[in-house]
């Protein structure tokens, strides 16, 4: 059976270092490993170039800002191919309501488990059948004009039973820059966010956050440092990376005793209300070279409300200023336009950044 997953992305301005595959990689090994048939896996960007592989079975992964294409590319492939589509990613995951009639399913949450669940029943059925369907839970399907969201599945509490991401199926032809890309290598070493706020997914759902053991996340870089000797920046893709000082100093104590850190730099996200000298003395250690902070903005009111009482101003001072001391580079993420803000927060906002750049290397939105 050939599965394709497209990641729907805007080729013109496609950055091979983003995240998205990594989420597709680790459905693939899960699949490898649990499906009692033989599977042909790949990944596109383009959905040309999906379509010449003739797959029996397509899974799209989406964000809100592509979720329009994952629709479009959808209808095609059910107009073209009239094959078994399904959507899943966090806007899927944080909206099932807006699964649309071009997807067969949306997958909730956590994928791995869902979709070896679905594509068994599809193979054993020849078809969805929505009894069988109302079985798996984690789902949104419509029966008829009736849309059924499944009870949702339980996150997995242990997520070293989950096998390493499928980091060899990294890659895809792009017609449009006729040569092949090849992603860069990046790292979960844990997955959800204790926290709450009103713009991201996990104001939406209630999924606890979990942990590779510190020696899955080792076994994890040794295999990137193996396997692709040439990259020389992993970036660890984490919401919270530091929510553990206790895990963190173990992490960082197994890769250097393994001199890794001699190998390889890494990037990470952290928050600034977790984040102290001794954070800083412990990733720099690691050799971490550029860390990126949801500063979201420098008005104290807007910031009341995009992060409650989690992060202050001040805080995201001291968060750059231990960067600056331990000689890491670091970054803010700003959001503009939140409900809140005025013309004069946004000012403050505009005047944090010039007051902190530099020592802040970068900024975004």
């Amino acid at each position: 059976m050939k599965i394709a997953f497209l990641d729907p992305c805007d080729i013109r301005f496609y950055d091979q270092q983003h995240s998205g595959p990594l989420g597709l990689a680790y459905l693939a090994s899960y699949l490898d490993e649990h499906m009692d048939r033989e599977v042909q896996l790949s990944i596109d960007i383009e959905l040309e170039q999906l379509m010449k592989k003739k797959p029996d079975f397509v899974g799209i992964s989406a964000y809100t800002e592509t979720f329009t294409r994952a629709v479009a590319a959808a209808e095609t492939i059910k107009k073209e191919l009239n094959i078994p589509v399904i959507i899943g990613g966090k806007h899927i995951t944080a909206l099932p309501e807006q699964l649309k009639s071009c997807f067969d399913l949306g997958v909730i949450g956590d994928g791995e488990r869902t979709i070896t669940e679905v594509i068994t029943s599809y193979i054993d059925n020849k078809t969805f059948l929505p009894e069988e369907m109302a079985k798996i839970k984690g789902l949104v399907f419509k029966d008829g004009e009736q849309r059924i969201i499944t009870p949702g599945r339980d996150p997995l509490k242990d997520l070293d039973i989950l096998p390493p991401p499928k980091r060899e199926i990294m890659h895809a032809y792009s017609e449009v820059r006729k040569e092949e890309l090849f992603w860069h290598q990046g790292l979960y070493t844990s997955r959800g966010c204790p926290y709450k706020c009103p713009f991201c997914i996990h104001s939406k759902i209630n999924f606890v956050s979990r942990y590779h053991t510190p020696e899955r996340v080792v076994s994890e870089i040794q295999e990137i440092v193996r396997k692709f000797p040439n990259q020389k920046l992993i970036c660890i893709y984490d919401d919270l990376f530091t929510i553990s000082k206790k895990r963190l100093k173990q992490i960082v104590d197994l890769i250097v005793s393994e001199k890794l850190n001699r190998k390889v730099a890494f990037t990470c996200m952290c928050k600034s209300n977790l984040f102290d000298e001794e954070i800083a003395y412990d990733l720099k250690r690691m050799n971490v070279r550029t860390i990126a902070f949801g500063f979201e903005s420098g008005d104290e009111q807007t910031l009341q409300y995009l992060k409650k009482d989690s992060s202050k101003i001040k805080q995201n001072i001291e968060a750059i200023n231990a960067c600056n001391k331990y000689g890491i580079y670091c970054g803010g993420y700003f959001i503009l336009g939140a409900p809140p803000e005025t013309i004069e927060g946004l000012n403050k906002t505009y005047w944090f950044v010039r007051q902190h750049m530099p020592p802040m290397a970068m900024i975004g939105t």
